[in-house]
């Protein structure tokens, strides 16, 4: 009897020491976007981008067509992402070898937001194209990766039988 009374305090004491996931993604969209649809009525009379509370980071900056993901995260139990960096590892259709672009991701302060990420200017050339596959690594302040997402062509099926 003593020892299952051990054992229940021991779980009643490590069980809110478990790590919970800090990020989920729950959703991945993804298309390519002209410059002209970022463009507000607004930001004619200010001249700065009105992003209509999304988070968009670019690959290049200075430019707005390109390629975009469109993430949906959701932060557990707090009203902040503990993000640092994004990493897109994306197989074009031009290069069967994946291109690494690393994203600073300022502070999110959501529980559920949108995050745009955007492959623009010559890092993605060809309107037409879609990538092959891609996937994501998101990075928390330490470095330490807090969430992965990829597509379904990222890993190809075990051929052990």
């Amino acid at each position: 009897m003593r020892r299952i009374l051990a054992f229940i305090l021991l779980l009643s004491i490590l069980s809110p020491l478990q790590a919970e996931e800090p990020l989920t993604i729950t959703r991945v969209w993804s298309g390519y976007r002209e410059a002209k649809s970022f463009k507000r009525i607004s930001e004619y009379f200010s001249g700065k981008e009105n992003t209509g509370g999304q988070l968009i980071v670019r690959s290049q900056p200075e430019n707005r067509a390109g390629f975009y993901f469109t993430i949906r995260a959701q932060a557990s139990n707090t009203s902040s992402f503990p993000l640092s960096k994004v990493r897109l590892e994306v197989i074009t259709p031009e290069t069967p070898t994946a291109k690494t672009f690393d994203f600073t991701v300022p502070p999110i302060d959501k529980t559920n937001a949108l995050l745009l990420l955007g492959l623009t200017g010559s890092d993605w050339p060809k309107p037409e194209d879609h990538p092959v596959a891609w996937k994501f690594s998101f990075f928390n302040t330490k470095e330490e990766i807090i969430a992965e997402e990829k597509s379904y062509l990222w890993e190809l099926p075990s051929t052990d039988n």
